[in-house]
């Protein structure tokens, strides 16, 4: 079964708190929108695993000039049961 509309709400909602604690340097925020074995991963193979490793990386990118702020548009959710992907 696909993933409810109110799942991708969710999902949605999700994503808003994840920008908006990491374009505000609320460290704890951010790290509460993973899980704690969660996976911060970018498109040029760096990573970090876990809140310990996801609460000092953004600690540190907190600390440096944060004038940019996210901006995402054509979100695409897929899933089946507990399960979904995002991507904007």
């Amino acid at each position: 079964m696909a993933i409810s509309v109110e799942d991708r709400l969710t999902v949605l909602e999700l994503a808003a708190r994840y920008n908006q604690a990491f374009d505000y340097g609320d460290v704890e925020a951010w790290v509460e929108t993973f899980t704690r074995d969660g996976v911060f991963a970018d498109s040029v193979g760096f990573s970090v695993q876990g809140s310990e490793e996801l609460r000092a990386f953004v600690g540190k990118a907190a600390q440096g000039d944060l004038a940019s702020r996210h901006w995402n548009s054509s979100h695409v959710i897929e899933g089946q049961g507990d399960t979904a992907t995002h991507s904007c």
